[in-house]
């Protein structure tokens, strides 16, 4: 009887040790605590102008834009000062791209004349035009922690893309139609990753290392077959924090809306989608966490408001103006992704007044800038993990 009993401790022992060991090493979705950024509601009403959210860095300082018909103005925002406007009055218009961990931004502005031009601004040093040789570049696209800016300048039917450090261009290459570059990412190490578009081709992807010239990243153009992704549709890829260290990107296909990470040997993950649900990915951090949105709506619906420019109450990623849709209008949830499953983040939130829409940037500290509402009011919500990622 004793020794009976000594095999069932045993093996209840055991069979806790191996229930201890299963949680240990299966991951946990974290938790968050969610604040809202009542600054974003106050500058909207000021302004009239709706905020896009354009990326937020290690530091949790958010940049992006506050935009309606004809006027689009650039934003900072940090919780000791709230959102500042730092191009104005000296340029009219403004538009900030990205943000490095030094709170540097880069984007594009307007001058007086109406000629557009390329910026890097931080709080010490102000704002610097930058350019090279004769050129005037009219966009930097991204901005790494090294502070290398990739540029882009028109010159007659060419597009001139270059890396900026320090005042000079220490590389540059030339795209001429009917190729034209649509978006740019800068990895830590300098390579940088551009999305071209050409009209017999769609959008193709171009890796572009240091030492080398651009080379087309390695994918079928054709349906799906054999785990390939088609991009004979509109793929794009958005203008910040979308680009990881390890080149991971992310990618959305409108008609049908999917969303996919594509990585730097080529292969990719779709991220799944039924008949009556799509997806559509904001970001993705160098934890390879994506967030975005999953919603459902007639493919009809969803793009009747294609081809507006920006405009109040509507909301979306594309900076052509194209494809805006109204987050308001569908049913909207605001969703995580990692590399085994799709979780929504209303599950994960401390606060069951708040539903959360859209998740629209994500740093690597997991820290995650909502869209959503509380009492049927829109607002802006900031997502901190109770536990940091490991």
């Amino acid at each position: 009887m004793a020794r009976k009993t000594t095999v069932g401790v045993v093996l209840v022992l055991s069979l806790g040790i191996l229930a201890i060991l299963f949680l240990q090493t299966k991951e946990v979705p974290p938790t968050y605590t969610v604040r809202e950024i009542e600054a974003f509601k106050s500058a909207a009403r000021k302004t009239r102008l709706t905020p896009f959210i354009n990326g937020i860095n290690n530091e949790g300082q958010i940049i992006g834009n506050f935009a309606g018909i004809n006027q689009i103005r650039g934003f900072f925002w940090d919780s000791k000062d709230g959102v500042r406007f730092p191009m104005e009055p000296q340029f009219p218009k403004s538009f900030f791209c990205a943000i490095n961990d030094s709170g540097m931004v880069v984007g594009s502005a307007t001058l007086p004349s109406g000629s557009n031009v390329a910026i890097l601004w931080d709080e010490r040093s102000g704002t610097q035009e930058l350019g090279f040789d004769a050129l005037s570049p009219y966009i930097s696209w991204d901005i790494n922690s090294n502070g290398e800016v990739l540029l882009g300048a028109k010159k007659g039917n060419e597009t001139i893309c270059g890396i900026w450090s320090a005042g000079s261009i220490i590389r540059s290459v030339t795209f001429a139609s009917p190729l034209e570059v649509r978006a740019g990412g800068l990895t830590e190490s300098g390579t940088v990753v551009f999305s071209i578009y050409e009209s017999a081709t769609g959008n193709r992807i171009y890796n572009w290392f240091p030492n080398s010239q651009p080379q087309l990243c390695l994918y079928s153009t054709g349906p799906h077959q054999s785990g390939r992704i088609p991009i004979s549709g509109d793929h794009r890829i958005p203008l910040t924090r979308r680009l990881t260290s390890e080149r991971d990107l992310i990618l959305n296909r409108w008609s049908p809306t999917e969303a996919y990470v594509l990585s730097a040997s080529g292969t990719f993950h779709e991220f799944s989608n039924s008949a009556h649900t799509h997806t559509s990915a904001s970001d993705i951090n160098n934890r390879n966490r994506v967030i975005g949105s999953i919603f459902s709506l007639s493919q009809t619906n969803i793009w009747a408001l294609q081809s507006l420019e920006m405009a109040d109450g509507l909301f979306g990623s594309d900076l052509h103006g194209k494809y805006w849709y109204d987050h308001h209008a569908l049913q909207c949830r605001a969703v995580i992704w990692d590399e085994t499953a799709r979780i929504d983040l209303n599950e994960l939130i401390d606060d069951n007044e708040v539903y959360l829409r859209t998740a629209l940037a994500i740093n690597d500290e997991g820290e995650i800038v909502c869209e959503g509402t509380r009492d049927r009011q829109g607002g802006y919500y900031l997502l901190q993990p109770n536990l940091k990622e490991k």
